[in-house]
């Protein structure tokens, strides 16, 4: 899943997919902040490259996309991850930022 941003504002996409987790902004970082806290889903850690993600939020979001029987199960696997990386501090999930203006 990844969490898309644009001139509409960010939402999820792809909730099904726990396998990888990110946020794909067609904005500077200051749109892109603003759109996440917009949302709910959370704001950027470090002025730019991360962005902190409300783990309740992003699976309120996720779980509205058809999903698989078994999401849940992945959903827990996908933030296990992020824990032994280090990525899951409380109730947010570290996310890398990767910035594709739109053509």
């Amino acid at each position: 899943m990844f969490v898309h941003v644009s001139g509409d504002g960010a939402r999820v996409a792809e909730g099904d997919d726990c396998t990888r987790l990110h946020v794909a902004s067609e904005l500077d970082p200051a749109a892109t902040g603003a759109a996440l806290r917009e949302a709910g889903l959370g704001e950027l850690a470090d002025g730019r490259d991360d962005a902190r993600l409300s783990v309740e939020a992003l699976r309120a979001a996720a779980s509205r996309d058809p999903v698989g029987e078994d999401w849940p199960g992945r959903w827990d696997a996908m933030l296990a991850y992020a824990a032994r990386k280090g990525w899951l501090d409380g109730e947010k999930v570290t996310a890398h930022v990767e910035y594709r203006p739109s053509a």
